[in-house]
């Protein structure tokens, strides 16, 4: 996958609410931010990620390759 690559060589983490990410491609040399949101519209989403940032930021600091957010805010890992 282009998108995995692009992310892979620049050291960037890629987000995404496509759970083919995780299924088929699962990371193994970049991050992966899973967002399991549902649908909202683009404002919804900011207001979603900016009560959970704070969390996402520790999961990055610990070198997580997935971090799932969820709507429950149970962050979780995943074992790619």
């Amino acid at each position: 996958m282009w998108v995995a690559n692009h992310a892979r060589q620049q050291a960037m983490a890629l987000v995404t609410k496509d759970d083919d990410f995780v299924l088929r491609h699962p990371p193994t040399d970049y991050v992966l931010i899973w967002l399991r949101c549902g649908h909202m519209s683009n404002r919804a989403m900011r207001a979603w990620l900016d009560t959970r940032w704070t969390a996402i930021e520790a999961k990055l600091d610990e070198t997580e390759r997935v971090i799932e957010v969820r709507d429950a805010m149970e962050l979780s890992k995943l074992s790619p």
